[in-house]
């Protein structure tokens, strides 16, 4: 399924470049400097020592600040996160700084012998640094090549300051050597990059470095060219109720475009991006989720801005004054609450507290053959407020039958005037919310005041919504339905497994609860006389496909599988090399 691949995909990408604080990579540079002389001790006094260790110290520093100038045209660079790349390509010098304090304790050799290993393992700092300056930044061979040796001779320089015993031959065959594994290391980038050739049209590091640039470096462009390229054209549809009174209206949007991939890219903001549109025309609004899955993403920010200006080409498919008091179904999991607005229903679907992610698109299919003895359209919305996992088959064929119910059920109730008031906070006390805000609709029908939450976030906590629906009820009040937008504002950019946070996981949930309750009991002392206007909106977009999605999922694994094997014959073919060196020529 395409939420299979999505979550592969945010998956592989997420732990990308999570790295520690500076001060953490500083105290980590001074243990690697320590281990990398210590093996000095034995042979040289302290003094000595001591001069090598803030050498190595001191370069390591120097040639930080050198690659971080170099790459500094990339939004990826930054002093932390090289300083972490170069002691990553320092680790096999480390390995047999540390191996070599055991070694020179057993007096297998003498200083010199110790001195040719050492300097091989220096340049081999070389291939690992092409392959990461490749792969990151240049997509070069020869720039990559130039850069990486700028570590191996800065640590060489210093070295030949204090050693001069060390042979001029040794160092030419060290890099004699390590120059010929950089052939390896560059067919080996040769058939990574074929594999995303293949699949996608674009080189696998092309592909990697602009995920890094939107991911780490918040630069969107690289990424959606690469995403809007492989989209494919689609009409989108989208449903707009307009509620109009004397003093003011407020449109709830439910749009054909999935929030998502991942900020900044596309429609990830999507649920507030429309807000700020209908609201610099004046016009309040509140967006909900429908039923659709990561397929309907768009690509980049030109297809975002091309749907929001859709958005005023507007086809009236119903008007009214009347609306039918809500009625709710419930079966197994599934949970079905709508109401119907003349001719048109509008229905919220959840699986609170039981969890569910994205509703399937067929259920927007399936409701499409009950829209008949007068019933002009089913707005369907996925409620999108309790984490859990995708529906099964199960699942579906409950919900299916809870729609089949509620729909003959509406058809047959009996339709009021009502009234309603509106109202939208932006409360930065709550980190899962987004820029969107809380909305909240009160209606009052028959004299019973009902009301609809759509919250700026991604998902919610399981019990949110039942200790809602309880608060509510003291106070006298009927919760229709509490709704996330599945914003994904900050997808990608928190700490958590999922890469984001639902509501209710940073905040405490009776707090929520308190501030949502008295929110919605503020607007019951306001009621309006209203009419409304049900508008259709028809988008042509490109957006991401689900063939896309798929093969991006199985781009990634199948580069990650042909990395590891790769990485496991490159460091055999090292071990052999060093054996031979440590053979023939120490």
């Amino acid at each position: 399924m395409v939420d299979d691949s999505t979550t592969q995909i945010a998956n592989h990408y997420k732990k990308l470049f999570r790295f520690p604080s500076l001060k953490s990579g500083l105290l980590l540079l001074i243990i690697s400097s320590t281990i990398l002389s210590l093996p000095f001790y034995y042979y040289i006094d302290l003094k000595l020592w001591l001069f090598v260790f803030l050498s190595f110290l001191a370069t390591i520093l120097i040639v930080s600040y050198i690659d971080t100038l170099l790459t500094s045209f990339s939004p990826i660079s930054s002093l932390r996160r090289i300083l972490f790349a170069i002691l990553f390509q320092l680790s096999p010098l480390l390995l047999f700084s540390l191996l070599s304090l055991i070694i020179i304790f057993l007096k297998w050799f003498d200083f010199d012998t110790f001195l040719k290993m050492f300097m091989f393992w220096v340049f081999f700092t070389f291939n690992l640094r092409y392959f990461i300056l490749y792969a990151v930044f240049y997509q070069k061979y020869f720039y990559s090549f130039a850069h990486s040796l700028i570590l191996p001779l800065s640590i060489t320089t210093f070295l030949l300051l204090y050693f001069r015993t060390i042979s001029p031959n040794s160092i030419i065959i060290v890099l004699a050597i390590n120059l010929i594994l950089s052939i390896f290391f560059s067919i080996y980038i040769k058939s990574i990059e074929a594999v995303g050739l293949s699949l996608l049209r674009f080189g696998s590091f092309k592909i990697l470095s602009s995920y890094l640039y939107a991911w780490v470096g918040s630069d969107p462009t690289p990424l959606e060219n690469l995403l809007e390229k492989n989209s494919v054209e689609s009409k989108i549809e989208t449903y707009k109720i307009t509620l109009i009174n004397y003093k003011k209206k407020v449109s709830l949007v439910v749009p054909g475009i999935h929030p998502g991939p991942f900020s900044p890219i596309g429609s990830y903001n999507l649920p507030y991006e429309i807000i700020n549109f209908y609201k610099l025309q004046n016009i309040s609004s509140m967006v909900f989720h429908s039923p659709s899955s990561h397929e309907v993403n768009l690509p980049s920010k030109i297809q975002t801005e091309r749907y929001l200006n859709s958005l005023n080409d507007l086809y009236l498919i119903s008007q009214g004054s009347l609306c039918s008091k809500p009625i709710k179904i419930s079966k197994n999991k599934v949970t079905v609450t709508g109401l119907k607005f003349a001719d048109i229903i509008l229905v919220f679907i959840t699986f609170a507290p039981y969890g569910m992610e994205d509703l399937p698109t067929e259920i927007c299919e399936y409701v499409k053959r009950l829209e008949v003895n007068g019933i002009k359209k089913i707005i369907l919305v996925d409620a999108h407020n309790a984490l859990g996992p995708i529906p099964n088959k199960e699942d579906i064929e409950d919900l299916k039958s809870c729609l089949d119910e509620l729909i003959e059920k509406l058809k047959k109730s009996p339709l009021h005037p009502f009234k309603y008031n509106f109202t939208q906070k932006y409360l930065s006390e709550f980190k899962e919310v987004g820029p969107g805000g809380i909305s909240c609709l009160a209606l009052l029908i028959d004299k019973f005041p009902y009301i609809i939450y759509s919250i700026d976030s991604n998902n919610s906590v399981p019990n949110l919504r039942l200790i809602l629906e309880k608060e509510l009820q003291k106070k006298g009040l009927s919760l229709i339905e509490m709704c996330t937008t599945d914003s994904h504002f900050s997808s990608g950019k928190m700490l958590s497994e999922k890469g984001y946070y639902a509501l209710g996981e940073l905040s405490d949930c009776n707090y929520i609860v308190s501030r949502l309750a008295s929110i919605a009991n503020e607007l019951t002392t306001d009621f309006q006389d209203c009419f409304f206007k049900t508008y259709y909106i028809l988008s042509n977009l490109k957006i991401l496909g689900r063939n896309q999605i798929n093969t991006y999922s199985i781009f990634l694994n199948a580069i990650l599988s042909y990395v590891k094997k790769g990485a496991i014959i490159l460091f055999i073919l090292v071990l052999l090399f060093f054996a031979f060196f440590v053979m023939f020529i120490c």
